[in-house]
């Protein structure tokens, strides 16, 4: 019997230690602001920090939208006949603030993106997936609040947890301003995307993170051209030798990212 990842999480001290073992299967599916930093190799990482073990792929392209990968069919068959424990959707960077207005008849690329979330969530989720909505930021002021709106709309719509990176972006900005969290191009520093993957963490397993010292060393490629029709663990050939970045934080940082990345 397939365990959906709320109970496999639930019933994990009742398991046997090979099945225990077992990871999580989690796929991304996004742009930049899923690879730069390599977030899902981060994901990874905290839940090794926790004691739970995930294995992630992305599907990701520069400046991609979601209704690029729908358009790219060959995206839409693999999700039908794969299995994953989670698939999380990042859309373009801002996109979904369309939501939050009240403009009639929407924008063409705002309905596309609630179409894109629509079918991807359908097909994931007939793969016994569970959704996430991957919630991205804006740095102009007064904007991030749209984003948001949109992200928590495009979720309910599509039956999707959300991890609101953007929002907590702006929590942890203000509890802590020294906090290097953005690139002057909008992208995230490398402590912005633990963030990020802590964010990814809370929704994919219910459980928030300890406070304790964070170590990691994830595989990057900067600048390279990902196809979006592969996953990123088929392009290794074509792609250059990745770049190892690594990633400390004291207790004291990781502590100030949990408690922004916290629901109330």
């Amino acid at each position: 019997m397939r365990l959906v990842p709320s109970l496999l999480f639930a019933l994990i001290a009742a398991t046997s230690p090979a099945r225990a073992a077992e990871p999580l299967r989690v796929l991304f599916i996004g742009n930049s602001y899923t690879f730069v930093n390599n977030v899902p190799a981060l994901l990874e990482a905290v839940a090794a920090q926790q004691g739970a073990s995930v294995d992630t792929d992305m599907l990701v392209a520069p400046a991609a939208t979601l209704d690029d990968f729908v358009e790219a069919e060959t995206v839409l068959e693999r999700l039908a006949r794969e299995r994953w424990d989670a698939v999380v959707l990042q859309e373009l960077g801002g996109h979904l603030a369309c939501l939050a207005s009240g403009e009639r008849p929407r924008p063409t690329p705002c309905a596309a993106s609630i179409a894109a979330h629509r079918k991807l969530a359908k097909l994931a989720r007939a793969g016994g997936a569970q959704v996430i909505v991957f919630g991205t930021w804006s740095m102009t002021d007064g904007v991030q609040g749209l984003v948001s709106k949109g992200s928590r709309r495009v979720a309910g719509q599509v039956g999707a947890k959300l991890a609101d990176v953007g929002w907590m972006l702006d929590r942890a900005r203000k509890r802590d301003p020294a906090l290097a969290l953005f690139h002057p191009d909008r992208h995230l520093q490398p402590t912005g995307s633990v963030l990020a993957a802590i964010a990814l963490w809370q929704a994919l397993s219910g459980r928030s993170v300890s406070a304790v010292p964070f170590h990691a060393e994830v595989p990057v490629w900067p600048g390279a051209a990902f196809s979006l029709r592969r996953y990123v663990s088929e392009q290794t050939r074509r792609l250059p030798e990745p770049e190892t970045l690594a990633i400390d934080l004291s207790a004291a940082q990781v502590e100030i990212l949990a408690a922004a990345a916290k629901l109330d």
